[in-house]
């Protein structure tokens, strides 16, 4: 039987060559965190025989001298080492790594024991990693999650509702947000080979790598981490990740803590449609405002991309159904005080604005639409008609004046009427689009001709602007008939 520590200046038998094997103890205590364990400790307590040199019969001598000549063999290497404990004939070793030396007693002779050489001495070690010399190891299982090295872990998972929503409108949807907040911490002992704190930080940083994605985390046991009201994974994606850490090197720890935006969508939206009916206006109108606010992908990156998300929003799930939403609450809420038929909303917009914040990834769109019947490409049109006599009513007289008549003139009804006259004006104003083509004005008032027979065309006077996209057109018609029906 032999117990050897070995260190990197050499190997120390704790028995001299002729001493007594040495008797030992070894203790195990597992290290676990409700119920889930990280590491295994072993206590070993090894009692060997010294051979005291000098003087061995003044009082403390030779319990100094022992301590010395022990202290110099053991603690070499900043108290870490290899003990290795041999049983008789080598058949079987255990073997204890980054061992290390916790405390040396060697107890003061007494009057009958003074001038005997040999003195007993006890050595405490403190180890995390045993192994048989069959190479099978006992701590397989605690070295996936340290490998020994840790003397204290924390994990936690903080997940809340949020009161922002994100809205695909398009999908009629108006879905919640949350926030995932993953915090891991260890306090390493270190080894031989590393200090306490580069295990603490070589352990956090795995299990943040392990738990990238908080919709697909695992505990410590490698099982889902499944918490009750959690989204969905597949309709959600992660966005404004956020890492802070904190290290203390003095002290052996570190920790990071991990936060995310957990979203539907790659932006926030907000959809304001509001309506007018104006009894007295030449139309109703419909104003639809949106503001997008883009998620960042990644807070740590170094450039952003919370504009281009919003963009992809905007382009995808707001531009091409402005008309749409315009049109259904139009259908909604001022169609049905509408008693005249023939209105409905027109698909294009007469007035549009869009701003675009790069910088804070906000993007603000505010449409307007109508239900002015208007031509087609034409954002604005008003159709002003004037009639003369149209009934036939007005009267054709003689005045004629008498010399001392105190009542007036003669007034001679000559039984018959003047013509009747109707005036159209047309105003146009072109969108941008549409300003490269005169338009046809005279289809756009085709339906006001007069309808009597004959009728007669007497002035018409046209104007184009294709710059402002402006027109407009004057027509005057007369006829004798005594009634028109248009």
């Amino acid at each position: 039987m032999s117990v050897s520590y070995t260190n990197a200046s050499g190997t120390f038998d704790l028995a001299s060559s002729s001493g007594p094997n040495p008797r030992y103890s070894i203790s195990m205590e597992t290290q676990q965190k409700s119920g889930i364990a990280y590491a295994n400790r072993y206590s070993i307590s090894a009692t060997g025989t010294f051979i005291a040199t000098g003087d061995i019969t003044t009082q403390g001598e030779r319990a100094k001298s022992i301590l010395d000549e022990i202290a110099v063999e053991l603690i070499r290497s900043g108290g870490y080492g290899t003990l290795t404990i041999q049983s008789p004939g080598g058949s079987t070793s255990l073997i204890f790594k980054d061992c290390k030396l916790l405390t040396i007693d060697a107890a003061e002779q007494d009057e009958s024991s003074q001038g005997v050489t040999t003195q007993e001495f006890t050595a405490s070690f403190e180890a995390y990693k045993m192994q048989q010399t069959s190479g099978a190891n006992d701590d397989d299982f605690y070295e996936n999650l340290g490998d020994g090295d840790l003397d204290d872990l924390n994990e936690s998972w903080d997940w809340a509702i949020t009161e922002d929503y994100t809205s695909d409108k398009q999908e009629s949807e108006t879905n919640r947000n949350f926030t995932a907040t993953y915090t891991v911490s260890a306090t390493g002992r270190g080894s031989s080979s590393t200090s306490g704190y580069e295990a603490a930080k070589a352990w956090v940083q795995s299990r943040v790598a392990t738990n990238s994605n908080p919709l697909a985390a695992e505990d410590l046991l490698g099982n889902p981490n499944t918490l009750d009201g959690l989204p969905p994974a597949a309709n959600y994606n992660l966005y404004n990740k956020i890492t802070s850490r904190n290290e203390d090197t003095s002290s052996g720890s570190y920790s990071e803590t991990v936060s995310w935006v957990v979203s539907k969508h790659q932006a926030g939206c907000s959809v304001d449609i509001s309506g007018s009916l104006d009894p007295a206006g030449a139309a109703n109108t419909v104003d639809v405002s949106v503001t997008i606010t883009g998620y960042e992908d990644n807070l740590e990156g170094e450039t952003s991309s919370k504009y281009s998300n919003a963009k992809a929003f905007y382009d995808a799930k707001v531009e091409p159904y402005l008309p749409t939403w315009a049109e259904s609450h139009y259908n909604t809420f001022l169609a049905p005080s509408l008693t005249a038929t023939g209105r409905s909303l027109n698909g294009f917009v007469t007035s549009k604005s869009v701003s675009a914040n790069e910088t804070d990834g906000v993007i603000t769109v505010s449409a307007t639409f109508d239900d002015k019947n208007v031509l087609l490409g034409a954002v604005d049109q008003n159709i002003q008609i004037t009639d003369t006599n149209a009934d036939g009513g007005n009267q054709i007289v003689a005045i004629i004046p008498v010399i001392a008549k105190t009542n007036g003139p003669v007034i001679q009804d000559m039984s018959t009427t003047g013509e009747r006259t109707r005036s159209i004006s047309l105003d146009l104003t072109m969108d941008q689009n549409n300003r490269v083509t005169r338009p046809d004005g005279y289809a756009q008032i085709a339906a006001y001709i007069p309808n009597a027979n004959p009728v007669y065309r007497q002035n018409a006077s046209e104007t184009w602007n294709p710059f402002s996209g402006a027109y407009s057109l004057s027509v005057d018609y007369v006829w004798t008939d005594n009634s028109i029906t248009n």
